[in-house]
């Protein structure tokens, strides 16, 4: 038995159970402020899908955040607020490693004694509770994803056009002349969503080669 690199692909709506998944697994294993972080890189993903430019155009950031903020949340203070969320939650947070001077987290996986509320003022700072913070997140992703079936509210080639590819091993069996390899689909819970191939042949040099030394 040998291995193959096989390659994961998933496709652009699809990738949002990515998110979903990384965030649940960071609250599972108490991991509170990587988990804000991914959920404001969730909420600019989301935001990706109005516009008909590509997903990494380079500049957007701000706009499909707020975007995302005011078209598919449903709570009107994210709505209402989505450009100081940026600014106070999402940059700092993304560029700084920490939060705007207004903000405070907090999360019940870490505090399990506690009943912290979403977005209560405490001495003048918003208190952001990482579990309602991901279900408003959870429920903005299921508005895009029934929204761009049910409308032409959203590009649909943004839709189901790659997003993001993953190289692993896997094994594989020869029988004669074929090579097979053992793959599998893995699915969420609104059907595939990633896609697993891997090359026919098995080469038995290494698949990345060294750099070589540039003579001076």
């Amino acid at each position: 038995m040998n291995k193959l690199v096989i390659k994961y692909e998933t496709n652009a709506i699809g990738h949002g159970e990515v998110i979903v998944s990384l965030v649940q697994s960071l609250i599972d294993s108490k991991i509170d402020f990587q988990a804000f972080m991914a959920i404001c890189t969730g909420i600019e993903y989301l935001g990706s899908f109005s516009d008909s430019s590509p997903h990494n155009k380079y500049g957007e950031s701000k706009n499909r955040f707020e975007r995302s903020l005011k078209t598919l949340f449903e709570n009107e203070w994210y709505q209402k607020n989505a450009q100081w969320i940026f600014e106070q939650l999402r940059g700092p947070l993304l560029h700084q490693y920490r939060t705007g001077d207004s903000v405070l987290l907090t999360s019940r996986c870490c505090h399990p004694d506690s009943s912290p509320k979403h977005l209560d003022v405490i001495d003048g700072k918003t208190q952001f509770v990482l579990e309602d913070f991901f279900e408003d997140f959870k429920a903005a992703y299921a508005k895009l994803r029934t929204e761009s079936l049910a409308t032409e509210k959203y590009p649909p080639t943004k839709r189901s056009e790659s997003y993001s590819v993953v190289y692993g091993y896997g094994n594989s069996v020869s029988s004669g002349t074929t090579t097979y390899a053992e793959l599998s689909i893995v699915t969420g819970s609104t059907g595939t969503n990633y896609i697993a191939s891997a090359p026919v042949t098995v080469k038995s040099r290494p698949y990345f080669k060294p750099l070589k030394k540039k003579k001076r």
